[in-house]
């Protein structure tokens, strides 16, 4: 959203354009057919919509889907007073989970997750150099690192970045 916002995005947007790449909120309503939301539940919608189509959808590898959307790219976003999203698309946001925090775990925790979860599987006791340790997945990797039972050396650009990432849990 700030890269669009500033004017340095590489991704192609058309004008007039409503930003918001992650977003949740509360139901206002349904569609026809939807039965298994209610109006008032609190969700956020999966910031990508695949197409369940083509043939990285039918082999389950949504991520590489020919015809991937994302809300505040091709599709409105969460800036607006209210948003449109498939309802297969919505995952529950409890009760006591703020708004912004839900809205932040598919981009920012949903990376981080991946990377040290599936490429690294960083186990109890393992150490795990964090770069941009202040930023959101650099945050994140340092919450899912000390999860997992890791112990963290953060980097950044700045002794006041630094500070943040230590208080987020990491040693060095």
């Amino acid at each position: 959203d700030i890269d669009i916002r500033d004017g340095v995005s590489r991704l192609p947007i058309e004008l007039p354009h409503i930003l918001g790449f992650e977003f949740a909120g509360e139901i206002a309503a349904l569609g026809e057919g939807v039965t298994d939301w209610s109006e008032g539940d609190r969700v956020a919608p999966l910031s990508q919509l695949h197409c369940d189509r083509c043939r990285w959808c039918a082999l389950g590898q949504h991520q590489h889907c020919e015809e991937l959307t994302m809300f505040g790219i091709q599709l409105p976003g969460g800036y607006a007073e209210l948003a449109v999203a498939p309802a297969w698309a919505l995952i529950p946001v409890p009760d006591h989970v703020p708004f912004d925090h839900a809205a932040s775990f598919q981009a920012v925790f949903a990376t981080g997750w991946h990377a040290l979860t599936k490429r690294v599987q960083v186990k109890e006791g393992d150490w795990v150099l964090v770069n941009a340790a202040a930023g959101g997945v650099g945050s994140a990797g340092i919450q899912i690192v000390r999860l997992l039972g890791g112990r963290v050396i953060a980097s950044a650009s700045s002794e006041e970045k630094l500070a943040r990432a230590r208080e987020q849990g990491a040693e060095g």
